[in-house]
């Protein structure tokens, strides 16, 4: 098991490396979603920022790619060539900065099954996976795919078990579950099991993705992660919580006092 915390990048954070690296928690370098996608000019301040930031940390690092309208599968050639370009961008971005671990979204969308296309998109969904997964592992970058607006947790266990590459694993996002998912997150650990590779950890209200801390929502988090580490005892747990590292590590050594 090993702890992570989830950062921008920012200048304002370099004062937190020497005691991350000290305390050997890793990063989860997060920028590209919803800022790096705005534009070429967007995409490239983020890189730098994070080059910058991978020039003074040379520990384990996790790096959150792009998902506004990214998916696999698209019926239109327009889409499917932005989504190939993005994705290659995302590739190079991944390989340079040296990362150990690139979280992306599904590509699951909520009108999947309203429109009788579900086996068809796991199927495609996985076939990319299949032909895309190799050049990730000649890195030595292990791909998880994380759960977003996934109901249940079926459409990343078979995309996973069809693709079968050990550089592809899941992420199991703690808040996304309690927000849209219909089963018990206990259901989603068992059906995930040893497929974890990457947990993002946050709480809510259950309504809303809110990116609260582990007491924050409605979430029991302390036996959740308990569980979780149970069934991947070597997985990371990456604090996806709102503030600071400098608070994230805080959150963390509260996490080791309780054994979990």
């Amino acid at each position: 098991m090993r702890y992570l915390v989830c950062s921008n990048g920012d200048r304002s954070e370099f004062q937190f490396i020497p005691e991350l690296l000290e305390k050997n928690i890793g990063v989860e370098l997060q920028g590209y979603g919803l800022r790096g996608v705005r534009s070429p000019e967007q995409w490239d301040q983020v890189f730098q920022q994070h080059k910058a930031f991978r020039a003074r940390f040379d520990g384990y690092l996790a790096v959150h790619g792009p998902f506004i309208g990214v998916s696999y599968c698209h019926d239109d050639h327009l889409f499917r060539a932005a989504v190939r370009k993005r994705m290659d961008r995302t590739y190079h971005m991944a390989k340079e900065l040296g990362a150990n671990i690139l979280i992306l979204h599904s590509g699951l969308h909520s009108d999947v099954r309203k429109f009788e296309i579900y086996p068809e998109w796991i199927q495609i969904t996985a076939s990319y996976w299949k032909n895309e997964i190799q050049r990730y592992a000649n890195e030595g970058i292990t791909v998880v795919l994380e759960n977003i607006v996934d109901d249940t947790p079926e459409f990343l266990v078979r995309v996973h078990d069809e693709v079968d590459h050990p550089n592809l694993k899941l992420c199991l996002d703690t808040g996304h579950v309690n927000v849209w998912a219909k089963s018990r997150i206990d259901e989603w650990i068992e059906a995930f099991g040893d497929r974890i590779g990457h947990v993002h950890v946050h709480n809510n209200n259950g309504l809303s993705d809110q990116h609260k801390g582990i007491h924050e929502g409605t979430l029991d988090l302390e036996a959740v992660l308990q569980e979780i580490v149970k069934v991947a005892p070597e997985t990371n747990l990456s604090m996806e919580i709102l503030g600071d590292a400098g608070y994230l590590m805080g959150v963390i050594e509260s996490m080791v006092n309780l054994n979990v």
